[in-house]
């Protein structure tokens, strides 16, 4: 509990400046909240746009995190505003990692499939299996099954050729959306896999006619966030490790 005051407690800090009111970002404010814990993984969950001659923008966040007894813990946020220049610079990254830790302590913000950074590939959580056609796919040992379901690995398993993709050339360096079919990505808010899940966020998309706002404010992106956020909900823990 006192965790997450001190989280609801960093998203309520601003500075003035010239007038106007900021806060990091909520990638940097995770990063401060979370860093403690061995290992942690921030998903863009949800987005929105509120209103119509003022927008508001939001972001609704998954974060996985492993504590020092090795116990894994999910934590949801409620909508948190972000500034209009965030919001666009991750209009592609829907379920995706924006944010994580490895075990290595390396904070890694480059956008990427979710859990590929911290938990997929590492032999403390599963193990690569063969899909008998000369591939491999990442399986989570029985004890961390469970996190199959928080990555949104279960109907989409990962791939060990796509890892070693990320691995190699995006992570730390740039965002990940995997191998491209039909011209669209494996991964994030355009690929396949997103708009079978999530039809009401396509539905509320089009509704509010996201893509006719100026995104070229997104280029400017200076890693800052403005006005205030909601607080967290109540996080759940899981089995601790090994």
């Amino acid at each position: 509990m006192k965790h997450l005051i001190w989280i609801l407690s960093l998203f309520l800090l601003s500075a003035c400046s010239g007038g106007r009111t900021y806060i990091e970002n909520p990638t940097d404010q995770f990063v401060k909240a979370y860093f403690g814990q061995k290992t942690f993984s921030v998903i863009l969950f949800d987005m929105d746009v509120e209103g119509t001659f003022f927008k508001v923008y939001q972001h609704k966040y998954k974060i996985i995190s492993e504590n020092e007894n090795g116990e894994i813990q999910q934590q949801d946020s409620d909508w948190i505003q972000v500034s209009k220049n965030f919001f666009f610079a991750n209009e592609n990254n829907l379920g995706m990692e924006l944010v994580s830790k490895g075990e290595d302590g390396k904070i890694n913000k480059s956008a990427g499939p979710a859990g590929f950074n911290s938990y997929v590939g590492n032999a403390k959580y599963g193990q690569w299996t063969s899909d008998g056609n000369g591939g491999s796919f990442w399986r989570f040992y029985g004890q961390y099954m469970f996190m199959s379901q928080m990555f949104g690995l279960m109907t989409r398993p990962a791939y060990y050729s796509h890892y070693n993709d990320y691995y190699s050339n995006y992570r730390y360096s740039r965002a990940y959306y995997g191998p491209r079919q039909n011209g669209m990505g494996r991964y994030g808010t355009n690929s396949a896999y997103t708009r079978k899940t999530r039809p009401n966020f396509y539905a509320r998309k089009s509704r509010k006619a996201w893509s006719s706002s100026n995104r070229s404010s997104a280029n400017r992106f200076r890693g800052r966030g403005s006005s205030r956020s909601r607080s967290f909900s109540r996080g759940r823990g899981f089995g601790r490790g090994k």
